[in-house]
C-alpha cells in the first residue's frame, strides 16, 4: 500500500523538509522512494530572457540541472546513513499535469509533500502545486506542515502517534479508512474514528407533535452514525490495531474534526474528499478543502476515485 512514495521537490528548503518523513515510511512499509522535479519548458526570468538561447535549449538546460539536483539530494540521503531506494525523475510540462502523468505511469501508492508551515491568517494559503495535486492526482496525500525556517536532518525519522480519521457514514469517507490504518500499524499509533453530528438551529415550533417527529430523526441520524463508527472501529480493531471512536457536535463539519484533532492531539487528520479535474472543476471538497487550510497538523487526503 506504501510501497512506491513519490515526493515533489523544487530545489526549496520547505519540498525538502518533507524527506525525513518520506524516509521514515519508506523505511517502514519497506517502500522506494520516487524523486521528481519539474523542469520550466520556456525560461521566464533570468541570464536567459532576451538572449539567443531558444525553448529548446532552455529546457535541455533544466532538465541537466534538475537532474544533477536530484542525483544530489539521493547522495546526501545515503550519506546521511539510509539505505531506503530511490528513483530520480525529471518531468516536463505543467507541474501538476507532469506528477499526474508520473503516478499514473509509474503506479505510485502515496504522494509525501510540504504545504507551507505559516501561522494563522497565512496558514490559509498552500503552494499552488499541493493545491492542485490535491485536486487532481489519482494517488492518496500527505500533506506534511513543512517548517520553512527550519534545518534540515535527513537522519531524523519523524513518527506518528495519534490519527484522525474522519467519517460521516459515506462509502467515499470510509475509503480513507485502509490508509490510515496502514499507516497506523506501520508507526503502531493509535487511530481514532470521528463523525461530526451537526447542531441545528432551534426554531422552537410550539407544534409539540411536528418538533417531536424532528427531534426523531435526529436521534436516529446520531445512532446510524454512531453505529456506522462502532461497526468500522471492531473491523479495525479485529485486524489488531489501536483505535477508538467518537461522534462529537459542532455547527459546521470542519469546525469539529478540527476541534477533536486538538482536544486528543492527534499528529495527523485522515480523510476523503471528491477529485477535482485541473481545469474542469475549481473546488476541492468544502470540509476536506476547510480541514486542510485549518490544520495545524500533517493532513492525510484520499481523493474519490470514482469520481470521472
Amino acid at each position: 500500500m506504501y510501497r512506491k512514495i513519490l515526493v515533489p521537490l523544487d530545489g526549496s528548503d520547505l519540498a525538502e523538509s518533507a524527506l525525513p518523513f518520506a524516509l521514515s515510511l519508506a523505511e517502514r512499509s519497506g517502500g522506494e522512494l520516487h524523486l521528481v522535479r519539474v523542469a520550466p519548458m520556456v525560461p521566464s526570468y533570468g541570464p536567459f530572457v532576451d538572449s539567443e538561447v531558444g525553448n529548446d535549449q532552455w529546457l535541455e538546460i533544466t532538465r541537466t540541472a534538475s537532474s544533477k539536483y536530484l542525483e544530489k539530494t539521493r547522495e546526501r540521503i545515503g550519506k546521511a546513513g539510509s539505505d531506503t531506494p530511490s528513483q530520480a525523475h525529471v518531468l516536463s510540462g505543467r507541474p501538476v499535469r507532469a506528477i499526474h502523468r508520473h503516478i499514473l505511469e509509474e503506479g505510485i501508492d502515496q504522494v509525501v509533500m510540504t504545504t507551507h508551515g505559516r501561522r494563522g491568517l497565512k496558514r490559509m494559503w498552500l503552494g499552488s502545486v499541493a493545491d492542485g495535486v490535491l485536486r487532481s492526482v489519482p494517488a492518496p496525500v500527505f500533506l506534511w506542515r513543512g517548517d520553512e525556517g527550519g534545518q534540515l536532518d535527513l537522519t531524523a525519522r519523524p513518527s506518528l502517534q495519534s490519527i484522525l480519521v474522519a467519517l460521516d457514514g459515506s462509502e467515499m469517507a470510509r475509503a480513507m479508512l485502509p490508509w490510515a490504518e496502514e499507516l497506523a500499524r506501520l508507526f503502531q499509533a493509535r487511530l481514532s474514528l470521528v463523525g461530526v453530528f451537526l447542531q441545528e438551529v432551534e426554531f422552537g415550533s410550539s407544534y409539540i407533535p411536528h418538533a417531536a417527529k424532528e427531534e426523531a430523526k435526529r436521534d436516529s441520524r446520531r445512532l446510524e452514525l454512531k453505529t456506522h463508527l462502532a461497526r468500522a472501529a471492531e473491523d479495525v480493531a479485529r485486524r489488531g490495531v489501536d483505535v477508538d471512536h467518537a461522534v462529537v457536535s459542532a455547527p459546521q463539519a470542519h469546525v469539529g474534526i478540527l476541534s477533536e484533532q486538538e482536544r486528543i492531539g492527534a499528529d495527523v487528520v485522515a480523510l476523503a474528499t471528491h477529485g477535482r479535474d485541473p481545469g474542469t472543476r475549481l473546488l476541492l471538497g468544502s470540509v476536506a478543502d476547510k480541514v486542510i487550510r485549518g490544520s495545524k497538523v500533517h493532513v492525510l487526503v484520499h481523493r474519490d476515485a470514482e469520481e470521472p
